[in-house]
């Protein structure tokens, strides 16, 4: 494929820790790697913590080259609150500066792929997208106003909703392409506007760098694993839409089982809380750990022996990112969720799930994994081929022959 000029929006970027953080910076250093001329415009890194971080602070826009990559960054207003006027300061505030600054030697591009959510940005995108003569690409992670309803943030006829409702449907018929990050995303876009181009770009894992030769025992001490006891992970942001709570009370129910215990790596708006709720339980079974650096993880994930994949609510098309670098590592999934993941780990065999909410059935798969062991390795197994379908390299290809057609159209 020729060269091609390729820019991501998003408000959130590397060096920030999350999902989509980690997904665009490796798709970005992996379209470079492959000879693309790569550009991010992101805001000033402040994410989970909620405020800017050291290096970046009192800077209106800045740029940097991170392997290979342009970055351009301009200012926001950071947070963490979930109060409504706050974020919409935070979304709002990225969605006007990087429009307006961020615009300052952008140059020409060919594909413009903006990160949704937050939707507001989408517009910004179209008209960066118009500005730079870029096909424009909308990328799905989050339908909204779809899950702000599910999660009972507000209600549907929440005048709010009904504007980010209009401003969803303007921006897929504006779209060149929309893309989601699951199959469920782009069939729930497809059933509502079935005009609408749509295709999937996964989320994935290294598997060069996630692997199941990375588990020890030194590491697991550090997380408080006792020689015997059936380490069940949770790695990644504490929430409101990940449904912690259950995993909490599922720790109180199991409190008796010595051979059980649950490791809590991450940061988020929920963190205090649900470590509050666990000192009220007195529990000793659950250990909470903050974030951990990039580097870390991979041999934390592999030390472990399943991962728990909890979610609020249904949520259309959500396959969180977690359970890519889970299976890389050979750990079976536990799954709270009706979404897609559902059927994944039922058609792949690599995990076991239930409905989100439910604690007693959390807590049987949760028993069921520690006790058969065999059960355990032959997932553990099957997780380890699985992954390989979802290798960084091999979606970084796709894209890749994704934008060339998109760009022949």
């Amino acid at each position: 494929m020729n060269r091609v000029r390729i820019c991501f929006l998003t408000q959130y970027f590397y060096p920030d820790i999350g999902a989509p953080q980690a997904r665009l910076y490796e798709l970005a250093v992996r379209l470079a790697q492959r000879g693309h001329e790569m550009t991010v415009l992101t805001a000033m890194p402040y994410y989970p913590e909620g405020w800017i971080k050291e290096g970046y602070r009192g800077r209106l826009r800045m740029t940097e080259t991170v392997n290979s990559v342009r970055i351009i960054r301009t200012w926001l207003y950071a947070t963490k609150s979930l109060g409504v006027v706050r974020r919409m300061a935070n979304f709002l505030s990225f969605a006007a500066t990087s429009g307006l600054l961020g615009v300052w030697g952008l140059g020409r591009q060919d594909v413009l792929l903006v990160e949704s959510p937050p939707l507001f940005l989408g517009a910004t995108g179209w008209i960066l997208a118009k500005w730079t003569g870029a096909k424009f690409v909308l990328n799905v992670s989050d339908v909204w106003p779809a899950t702000i309803t599910a999660i009972g943030m507000m209600s549907e006829r929440h005048p709010a909703v009904r504007l980010v409702g209009w401003l969803e449907k303007w921006l897929y018929r504006h779209s060149d392409l929309v893309t989601g990050t699951s199959f469920g995303i782009t069939e729930h876009i497809n059933r509502r506007f079935p005009e609408i181009p749509t295709a999937v770009i996964t989320n994935g894992a290294d598997t060069k760098v996630f692997r199941p030769e990375l588990r020890s025992d030194a590491v697991r001490r550090a997380f408080g694993v006792e020689d015997g006891q059936i380490a069940f992970l949770y790695a990644g942001l504490h929430g409101y839409l990940q449904g912690l709570e259950q995993v909490i009370e599922a720790a109180r129910i199991l409190r008796d089982r010595r051979d059980i215990r649950f490791v809590m790596v991450g940061d988020g708006v929920r963190r205090e809380a649900l470590m509050d709720l666990a000192k009220g339980y007195c529990l000793t079974n659950i250990g909470f750990y903050g974030v951990r650096p990039k580097a870390e993880m991979p041999a934390i994930v592999a030390s472990m022996d399943a991962a728990l994949i909890p979610l609020a609510a249904e949520f259309p098309g959500a396959m969180p990112s977690k359970s890519y670098e889970a299976l890389a590592c050979g750990l079976p999934l536990v799954v709270a969720s009706r979404a897609d993941i559902v059927e994944f780990v039922k058609r792949h065999e690599v995990g076991l799930a239930v409905d989100p909410g439910d604690v007693d059935g959390l807590v049987g798969l949760v028993r069921r994994l520690a006790d058969d062991c065999e059960l355990r390795r032959r997932m553990g197994r099957q997780a380890i081929e699985v992954a390989k379908q979802f290798d960084r390299d091999t979606i970084a290809r796709d894209v890749e022959g994704l934008f060339e057609k998109l760009l022949r159209s």
